[in-house]
């Protein structure tokens, strides 16, 4: 129980969440930008923001299943060789 309660008021930092997702704080802005990740339910005065450690959760899980989903397009390099070879590359 006390660890829930903990859990629940234990705030990480923009830099703390950008790290353990994996990504520069620059992209994480991006990501609030475009949805990607929901806004910190907690700012400060000061304009620091942070998010509880179960949104810090929820956004891997979120980010993970639309990672899954995701379209993924073939190297640069293999696109261009497609071209060359189709004739679409002028």
């Amino acid at each position: 129980m006390r660890r829930r309660i903990e859990e629940r008021f234990t705030l990480c930092s923009a830099t703390q969440v950008a790290r353990a997702l994996g990504v520069s704080k620059r992209t994480l802005e991006r990501m609030i930008l475009d949805g990607r990740v929901p806004r910190p339910s907690h700012i400060r005065e000061n304009g620091y923001r942070y998010w509880t450690l179960p949104e810090l959760e929820q956004i891997k899980q979120q980010l993970a299943e639309a990672t899954v989903t995701a379209r993924r397009l073939p190297p640069r390099s293999e696109r261009l060789s497609r071209q060359r070879i189709s004739g679409e590359f002028r």
